[in-house]
């Protein structure tokens, strides 16, 4: 799984970046803004909900391994 998680990496950051770009496309000031600026309003945006993704699945697979008397998988 960690091999995926790393292939998951270029379109976690494209997905910050788009973020942030459609955020100042929509306002307007997209031609006023450099690229780090857009990458970090995005990277603000986007990095609570993977946060509270992966604490949920983790929560989720700790409950489920518990009940069923198992060890937490890799998957997570």
């Amino acid at each position: 799984m960690s091999i995926v998680v790393l292939a998951l990496v270029p379109a976690l950051l494209f997905g910050m970046y788009n973020t942030g770009f459609q955020h100042y496309n929509a306002i307007g000031e997209i031609g006023t803004t450099g690229f780090f600026e857009v990458f970090f309003y995005g990277l603000l945006k986007v990095l609570p909900i993977v946060i509270v993704s992966y604490v949920v699945g983790l929560g989720i697979e700790f409950v489920f391994a518990q009940f069923r008397g198992h060890e937490i998988n890799e998957g997570f």
